[in-house]
């Protein structure tokens, strides 16, 4: 999704990185655990907690690959993240909520034709200025999709899935999400049921009684390293870096304007 990709490989790129992130983020299997998880960006959204990790350098992606991620709003349930690969210069600071749309300096139309079996329709219309054909990509986020008109693979997600490496537990914060979260992974992952269950209950009630003192104290959870603000300026083309990307104006977005979340540049260092 580097800069240097022409304006329609952008658009492209985009878009099979938003399909391809659906299935990890809403329905994905824990092969070390044997369960399924599914909308686990709820984890978060419900979780007062943060998370740090990283993927290694290799060939495929070139340089080390970093995420920042942190609980932003429960209600709404919203959580914010940051991904960086510097030596690519590949940046992307998003949050996920309970509504998600796809932005591109060309129009998406989603429809998705069932909801049982997660099949999806998606048709790229150019800008009045380029002179193409729209393109429809169609197939199942949460396994293969591809281009109608040439039959050309877009995405698959069916590939084994690299997990990200995180600081060992006795170097963890208070807050991250594997330490909060640690004696339910442990015992779903010796089969102890009983255990783990013990431990879910004992952590949402931590997490409801500091909800409740937050409360009656007039507190609200503190972001540590986002900042929300009322009006994205790369949606609305305010102050915008890129002259080209005018997104929301361009295709007359409703609404014409959306909320984001701001990185501080104050996580760990790549």
């Amino acid at each position: 999704m580097s800069s240097l990709l022409p304006q329609q490989a952008r658009v492209f790129a985009v878009l099979k990185w938003f399909i391809s992130s659906i299935q990890g983020q809403y329905t994905s299997r824990n092969e070390s655990t044997g369960s399924a998880k599914k909308y686990v960006v709820v984890a978060f959204e419900s979780c007062a907690c943060r998370g740090y990790g990283y993927w290694l350098a290799n060939a495929a992606r070139g340089g080390k690959t970093t995420l920042v991620v942190e609980h932003a709003s429960r209600h709404p349930p919203i959580t914010a993240c940051r991904i960086e690969n510097l030596e690519n210069g590949v940046i992307l600071t998003r949050h996920s909520a309970q509504k998600t749309s796809q932005r591109s300096n060309a129009k998406a139309k989603a429809k998705a034709t069932s909801p049982e079996n997660h099949t999806f329709k998606v048709t790229l219309t150019p800008p009045s200025h380029i002179y193409a054909s729209p393109h429809v990509v169609e197939g199942k986020w949460h396994t293969t999709s591809k281009e109608s008109h040439s039959g050309v693979a877009f995405h698959d997600v069916t590939s084994p899935k690299e997990e990200i490496t995180v600081a060992p537990l006795e170097e963890q914060g208070e807050w991250e999400s594997r330490k909060l979260w640690y004696g339910v992974a442990k015992g779903l992952r010796k089969g102890d049921f009983e255990s783990a269950a013990l431990f879910n209950g004992k952590t949402e009630n931590k997490q409801m009684q500091r909800r409740s003192d937050e409360s009656t104290g007039g507190m609200t959870w503190e972001l540590k390293h986002f900042k929300h603000v009322e009006h994205d300026p790369v949606y609305t083309n305010s102050n915008s870096l890129c002259e080209d990307e005018h997104l929301g104006k361009l295709f007359k977005a409703n609404p014409p304007t959306e909320d984001g979340y701001v990185y501080l540049g104050n996580g760990p260092i790549s």
